[in-house]
C-alpha cells in the first residue's frame, strides 16, 4: 500500500502550482477602495481581456461587478461613473452604486461575488472565468 500512495501524493505536488498559477485570485486593498469606481482588467485563461469594476458605495458596502450587463454586453461599452451611478455606455440607464450586487438582470451591472479577507477584497478567479462570457 506504500507504493500506491507514493504516486498520488507526487502527482498532487506537481499539480499545485498549476493549479495555483491558473486561478489566481483578486486582492485589492480595501484602502484603495472608495465611493470612486476603480476598474481593473483581467485576462481570461484563454486570453481575452475582461473588465470589472469595485467601489465602495455610499452606504459603505464593497462592491463589485463586470464592465458590462446581461442587455448592452454584446457593445461591450462598459459603463462609466457620474456622483453616485454607473451609467451603462450603450443605453444611458443609471443604476445607484448601493444597488449593484443587490439587483441583477436588464442594464444592471452583472455582479460578482466578494468577500473581505482582512483588510483586502477578493474576488475568486472562477468567478470571473465563470462569467467571460459576457466579453
Amino acid at each position: 500500500s506504500g507504493s500506491s500512495d507514493k504516486p498520488s501524493s507526487t502527482t498532487v505536488a506537481s499539480d499545485q502550482p498549476t493549479a495555483a498559477a491558473a486561478s489566481s485570485d483578486i486582492r485589492i486593498p480595501l484602502a484603495d477602495l472608495s465611493g470612486k469606481a476603480k476598474f481593473f482588467d483581467y485576462k481570461l485563461a484563454d486570453n481575452r481581456p475582461m473588465r470589472f469594476f469595485v467601489l465602495k458605495s455610499s452606504d459603505g458596502v464593497y462592491r463589485a461587478a463586470l464592465d458590462a450587463c446581461d442587455t448592452c454586453y454584446h457593445a461591450k461599452k462598459g459603463y462609466h461613473q457620474e456622483g453616485d451611478d454607473m451609467i451603462c455606455n450603450n443605453c444611458g440607464l443609471h443604476f445607484h452604486s448601493a444597488k449593484i450586487n443587490e439587483v441583477h438582470g436588464g442594464c444592471n451591472p452583472i455582479g460578482l461575488p466578494r468577500m473581505i479577507e482582512g483588510n483586502e477584497l477578493v474576488i475568486k478567479a472562477g468567478e470571473l472565468e465563470s462569467r467571460g462570457g459576457y466579453f
